[in-house]
């Protein structure tokens, strides 16, 4: 199996085959998923024979060219997850609100 040269994840491509630890066909790449803000990889959403699944960035080896190895063995992709849309994430600044100031009160309140 060519897979190619290693690539970031940016770059990598949808319908690139996705395989287990063991060299196993588990189906092909969906989307990435990131934050862009801070540039992390969150995973990847594949096509399965089962219908799309959830692979978590843990569970990502390595990114090649022209496949993705993961950390996962035949009998742990077929559990999988189904991809969710899950709700916004905020931040909490705890530092918000201190203070004697005007806005400070404003924040609190």
């Amino acid at each position: 199996m060519d897979c190619g040269s290693p690539i970031a994840y940016l770059v990598l491509q949808p319908g690139t085959a996705v395989y287990t630890s063991d060299r196993e066909p588990i189906g092909t790449v969906e989307r990435v998923l990131f934050v862009q803000e801070e540039d992390v990889f969150d995973g990847i959403v594949i096509q399965t024979s089962d219908g799309l699944r959830f692979v978590d960035s843990d569970q990502v080896d390595r990114i090649y060219e022209r496949c993705v190895m993961t950390t996962l063995v035949a009998e742990d992709a077929k559990s999988l997850p189904p991809p969710t849309d899950g709700p916004a994430v905020y931040a909490a600044d705890p530092a918000q609100g201190q203070g004697t100031a005007l806005s400070a009160r404003f924040h609190r309140w």
